[in-house]
């Protein structure tokens, strides 16, 4: 094995246990993105509701009057 090829090997080794922190890290950070999202999507529900009902309310306004 040559300088080359032990370098190469000692640099795939600290990559593959970067990469290995990274996931773990990734992985331990989902639970808050998740609940973060769950919370964004709720709130998006509920806006999309409070403006259904208000075109609900317009339409049936529009249906008296005419």
């Amino acid at each position: 094995m040559g300088q080359h090829d032990l370098a190469f090997t000692a640099l795939s080794c600290v990559d593959a246990e970067t990469g290995r922190q990274a996931l773990e890290q990734g992985r331990a950070e989902l639970p808050g993105q998740i609940k973060a999202r769950r919370a964004r999507l709720g709130w998006q529900v509920e806006n999309l509701a409070r403006g259904l009902a208000y075109v609900r309310e317009r339409l049936g306004a529009l249906r008296t009057e005419g």
